[in-house]
């Protein structure tokens, strides 16, 4: 499923400046900054620069297109809480298979970890179209 490839528990590697997810989202530097105060990201330092990923890159493309439309990084908290929330939940359900010894078992778990993730992104786009219909009568 579509959704499915786009939620991926591991990491490409790839590391981006401030510069280059400015330059590639059209976020501000003040809002990439902001983001990181508010701990929506929160980048690596390497050699007194900081870089991002591909994940906190995208956050940021998200974020630009919001603060676009008038949603400062203040109002991203509710986001981030949601995401944790999220994560929590998914981290005690597989956390015993994700700490097993058995390559087998921890192979399957992140796939069931990504598979999970997915389902809850597509459930709670669907209670956010849900309620957003409320508004439109």
């Amino acid at each position: 499923s579509p959704v499915r490839a786009a939620v991926a528990a591991k990491d490409s590697g790839a590391r981006y400046t401030l510069d280059d997810v400015a330059a590639e989202t059209g976020a501000q530097p003040r809002l990439i900054e902001e983001l990181v105060e508010y701990g929506v990201i929160k980048g690596e330092l390497r050699g007194g620069a900081r870089t991002f990923d591909e994940t906190e890159r995208e956050i940021v493309r998200a974020v630009a297109e919001l603060a676009r439309h008038g949603v400062a990084g203040r109002n991203l908290r509710v986001f981030r809480t949601s995401a944790d929330r999220e994560a929590a939940l998914l981290q005690q359900i597989l956390a015993p298979a994700l700490r097993s010894r058995n390559p087998e078992r921890r192979k399957e778990a992140v796939e069931t970890l990504e598979n999970l993730a997915a389902v809850a992104t597509h459930l709670k786009h669907l209670l956010l179209i849900r309620d957003l219909r409320k508004l439109t009568g």
